[in-house]
């Protein structure tokens, strides 16, 4: 995903709201379920075309997003015992040296999901 981020920005967006929530509301897909860190494909370094994305802003925009809409059916003390017991609080630790954009990733979740929700999803994130 990260490769597509750099044409899509809004890829997270789109990805939770259209794909992720309609497959969970049919219990076709159950986050707990989803491996969330992969290594990617090692690419020969001698093909200029063989580019490596292993960027981690957009699994932070969709985490934000599904908190946030988690959240909206329960309590946000509900959502942040889901995210710990999911392990996602590991997963989002292992992630952070792999941000790309550092100074603006965390305003531009926060312009997204807006300031009440930003309170409590970026510290949790970060």
């Amino acid at each position: 995903m990260p490769e597509l981020v750099i044409d899509v920005p809004l890829i997270s967006k789109y990805l939770y709201t259209y794909v992720i929530k309609p497959l969970m509301t049919i219990n076709q897909l159950d986050l707990k379920f989803i491996r969330w860190s992969i290594e990617p494909e090692k690419k020969d370094p001698e093909d200029e075309d063989d580019i490596l994305f292993d960027g981690t802003d957009s699994y932070f925009k969709l985490m934000a997003y599904i908190l946030v809409d988690h959240s909206n059916s329960g309590s946000w003390k509900e959502t942040v015992s889901y995210y710990n017991e999911n392990n996602w609080n590991q997963v989002s630790k292992d992630k952070h040296e792999k941000i790309e954009e550092k100074d603006d990733l965390w305003d531009q979740i926060k312009s997204e999901i807006g300031d009440k929700a930003a309170q409590i999803v970026i510290p949790l994130l970060n």
